[in-house]
């Protein structure tokens, strides 16, 4: 089975180093969630491994012929290229791979009793297999109807979706091209629940290896198989999805901090021995115990960062309108993304949407992403 194998790999900007000695091993069937606050260096261990980034030291090691499929946030496409040009350039591995069968069988008609164009031939057509060279154009229209766009979107240009719109076409062509892993960069955003749910469907169906980075805990926890949390420049490993995460965490956590609250005991009882006794009879001794302090390995330990918190009281009942929304429109530039025309009325615990002068209805623009 093959595998992606992160060692040691190291990144700094400058004199600020991001991560330090990252070291993490990808299976196919592993879906591992990449998880830790904005700024800590996820999506440019990312870049690191495909190569958008060059890292300082370490390695990253994946098995000849595999192929990374690799959704980004920022991503730009060329102006002339419509949606369905956009989605055929990622099956150049399917047709590839069955130019490559084609010209294996010729030369096995040639050459029927070669064990070497026999194995060929074998590989080749389980790659074909894998890559859904039998199905990959119902496979495509698939991911793209599941991905919220129809038929008549494929010979619009790519540069005429919106923002959200484009992000989920990238990601349409990482799933098409059917890589043995998948480096997904926050690809909920831009999702609504059905589309959500296709890709919760897709990705647990997936074969191959998976690395998400996201902040969407629901969504971690109903599809990776572990998490990597990446904090102070370094990472951890964990079993299990996000709910489990968070609970081995709290443990580790706990058992850290009773191992340093230990040190640091064992370590102020030693500092007043050698206070006490350096200059005494008993100072050979204490330089003794000096030298075990020097080469004390010291456990690092941080305390949780400060968390923000709110607290609201309970509204009281009332009769009133709380909040009126009437002809609200919002966009950018010449592009209109939003139109209401409603308004919401709370009394006391019941949430009511009404019309107003006859006009219940609320839009949201198709180019809304």
């Amino acid at each position: 089975m093959g595998s992606i194998r992160v060692q040691k790999l190291t990144k700094s900007f400058g004199i600020h180093t991001i991560f330090r000695n990252v070291s993490f091993e990808l299976r196919r069937g592993e879906r591992i969630g990449l998880i830790g606050a904005n700024g800590v260096g996820k999506s440019t261990l990312l870049k690191c491994l495909m190569g958008q980034e060059e890292y300082d030291a370490g390695a990253f090691v994946i098995s000849e012929g595999e192929t990374i499929g690799y959704l980004q946030q920022n991503i730009t496409f060329d102006t002339a290229v419509t949606l369905r040009q956009t989605i055929t350039e990622a099956w150049q591995d399917v047709l590839r791979c069955e130019i490559q069968l084609k010209e294996t069988e010729q030369a096995m008609q040639h050459e029927p009793d070669s064990q070497e164009l026999m194995n060929r031939y074998s590989r080749l057509q389980e790659r074909f297999e894998w890559l859904g060279g039998y199905e990959y154009e119902a496979m495509s229209r698939k991911i793209i109807h599941g991905l919220g766009f129809a038929e008549a979107d494929m010979d619009r240009l790519v540069q005429s979706f919106s923002g959200g719109q484009k992000t989920r076409i990238n990601l349409a062509k990482a799933l098409v091209c059917r890589p043995d892993y998948l480096f997904l960069d926050e690809p909920t955003n831009h999702l609504d629940m059905e589309m959500l749910e296709w890709l919760e469907s897709y990705l647990l169906s997936y074969g191959g290896g998976i690395l998400i980075v996201s902040h969407d805990r629901y969504f971690l926890d109903r599809v990776t198989t572990s998490i990597l949390e990446m904090e102070n420049g370094t990472i951890t490993k964990y079993k299990g999805n996000y709910s489990r995460y968070i609970q081995q965490r709290e443990q580790r956590r706990k058992a850290m901090e009773n191992a340093y609250e230990k040190q640091q005991e064992q370590i102020k009882e030693t500092e007043e021995y050698i206070r006490k006794y350096k200059a005494g009879i008993k100072s050979k001794q204490a330089r003794g115990r000096q030298s075990q302090l020097d080469r004390l390995e010291r456990i690092e330990f941080t305390s949780e960062r400060d968390s923000l918190h709110f607290a609201f009281k309970p509204v009281e009942e009332c009769g009133q309108k709380v909040l009126v929304l009437d002809d609200i429109c919002g966009g950018y530039g010449d592009k209109q993304l939003l139109t209401i025309y409603l308004y919401c009325c709370v009394v006391g615990n019941q949430r009511h949407l009404s019309d107003l002068m006859g006009r219940e209805k609320q839009h949201f623009s198709d180019d809304y992403g």
